[in-house]
């Protein structure tokens, strides 16, 4: 009984994203199809006009078979489209006008031939290929209307706002399988497809399974196409598959950076991704990565305050992986330039939870003085704290505490374990 309530269950399903598909593609196609008819809002009179100048003008005698064909005329259209191909038998345009023409006179014969030549004498115009994934929309052959969509996105952007929202609807449906060949080949367009499912909330299932075709593909991941499935991952708190998933696009050089804290001397190049440094700016405050007497390597973090004005600062931070219930002693260069504020900065580790509960506090910053060693130790809490989040920020809570002017600098930042205090007494 159980098996034939989940197979009816699934009938369901199946019924309902046909029913989706074939209500949602044709006006799709139809929006499309707007954007590559050249000339027909100029009118009739226009290109009557011409054909007084010039009866043998191939476009003019192709916007009047467009016109005859939108005004519902099919055998005038034929008549236009007929004398266009006369004209200038390469017109691929004229051709395709004739595609509905024989459909609608159900003359199967010249309508496959049709078919087969206007692809021939235009092979990569829009709007011969619109034509076709609106006469295979009307046939209800989706797999052959994405075969014409995937060439029109690869050649126009401006296609996605229109398509992305229907190819949504096949990935979230049991249809997801039409889109296999796109996701493992892949088409150019795929990785902002991707981009934007993950934007728009695909379930995460239909996520993974799509990444998980895009990485057997053998074809190098997209940057783009990553760093949205490992924000996805973050988002639902599924931490370490993030940041295996992040590591696995790192370069060689990237790699070396990996640690407790990942890239500590601020070598790397790339940030803003994963588990990465992420820096924001503000009309206040200035962060950015570069070299001064002292650093060690190439660069050093830098803070700057450009006026003094109120700023709640918290600008620099990174997601960590520590392990629960562990004991770590965070250590750090700094030198602190007229840094004017009463309570100063201090680096801050909480728990990425919804009470983001605060576990661990360095020693203010402030004043000046030269480089100097700033350290202290911590333990991870044992429950509900599987990642962390590092912040760099104004120590008050207060609005009258943070106007801050001045600089800091940082460098050589490492976070290791160590054996917590309680476990070397016994």
């Amino acid at each position: 009984m159980l098996k034939t309530r989940t197979f009816l269950f699934r009938l369901f399903l199946v019924f309902v994203a046909a029913l989706t598909l074939y209500f949602s593609v044709p006006p799709k196609v139809a929006e499309i199809q707007g954007r590559f008819v050249p000339g027909v809002s100029a009118g009739q009179a226009i290109y009557t006009r011409i054909l007084r100048w010039n009866p043998h003008n191939s476009g003019a005698l192709t916007s009047l078979a467009e016109i005859a064909k939108e005004q519902g005329d099919f055998d005038e259209a034929r008549t236009y489209a007929l004398q266009a191909l006369s004209v200038d038998p390469t017109n691929g345009r004229a051709t395709a006008q004739l595609i509905p023409v024989y459909e609608q006179h159900q003359d199967a014969v010249y309508l496959q031939q049709a078919l087969a030549i206007a692809p021939r004498q235009w092979p990569v115009h829009s709007y011969v290929r619109v034509a076709l994934a609106d006469y295979w929309a009307g046939q209800g052959d989706i797999e052959k209307v994405l075969a014409e969509w995937d060439f029109l996105l690869t050649r126009h952007r401006g296609l996605y706002k229109p398509i992305f929202p229907v190819l949504l609807t096949y990935a979230n449906s049991e249809s997801r399988d039409l889109l296999n060949s796109y996701a493992s080949r892949p088409s150019s367009w795929w990785q902002d497809f991707f981009v934007y499912m993950v934007q728009h909330d695909a379930d995460l299932s239909i996520l993974q399974y799509f990444y998980q075709l895009r990485v057997s593909s053998g074809i190098p991941l997209e940057k783009n196409e990553r760093n949205a499935y490992v924000k996805r991952l973050q988002q639902a708190r599924l931490w370490k598959l993030a940041y295996s998933t992040w590591v696995s696009g790192l370069s060689s050089k990237e790699f070396d950076l990996i640690g407790s804290l990942y890239d500590g001397g601020f070598e790397g190049v790339g940030h803003g991704t994963g588990f990465d440094w992420y820096f924001r700016q503000s009309r206040q405050a200035k962060v950015s990565l570069g070299r001064t007497h002292g650093v060690k390597g190439k660069r050093g973090l830098h803070v700057v305050f450009k006026r003094r004005k109120a700023i709640r600062f918290n600008h620099v931070s990174q997601r960590l992986l520590l392990e629960s219930g562990q004991h770590y002693k965070m250590t750090m260069q700094s030198r602190i330039d007229n840094l004017e504020n009463p309570q100063g900065l201090v680096w801050r580790i909480t728990c990425a939870d919804e009470s983001s509960q605060v576990f661990a506090t360095s020693p203010a910053v402030k004043g000046s003085k030269k480089w100097h060693e700033i350290a202290f130790e911590f333990t991870v809490p044992d429950q509900g704290c599987e990642s962390q989040m590092l912040r760099l920020e104004a120590a008050s809570k207060y609005h009258h505490e943070q106007s801050f002017k001045g600089g800091v600098w940082f460098d050589e930042m490492t976070i290791l374990p160590v054996m917590s205090p309680a476990a070397s007494t016994l």
